[in-house]
């Protein structure tokens, strides 16, 4: 967004937004991002004591396993999934390495 100037000046404004509050006791949490043909699966689970998002993209070539930021993770964009959806795409990854 243009902001406009005024006597040389211009006003700065940063945007916090929560998207929801979690206990600890909710992780484990998948989700799902539809981006056509090529869905992201996110888990954020705890680990030593800090939550770790892992992600697993499909792509063209096959599955890509990576990490994914907090706020991607937990974006309004993306669906809630089972833990069974998750298993089964962690299942097609380990078969696709073997």
């Amino acid at each position: 967004m243009m902001e406009k100037i005024k006597d040389g000046k211009f006003e700065v404004h940063e945007v916090k937004t929560t998207i929801k509050e979690y206990n600890a006791g909710d992780l484990p949490a998948y989700f799902k991002w539809e981006c056509g043909l090529n869905p992201w699966y996110m888990r954020a689970r705890v680990k030593d004591g800090r939550v770790v998002c892992d992600q697993i993209k499909e792509t063209y070539e096959g599955l890509e396993y990576g990490f994914s930021t907090l706020g991607s993770t937990f974006s309004t964009s993306n669906k809630p999934i089972t833990e069974d959806e998750w298993r089964n795409v962690m299942h097609r990854l380990v078969k696709q390495l073997g």
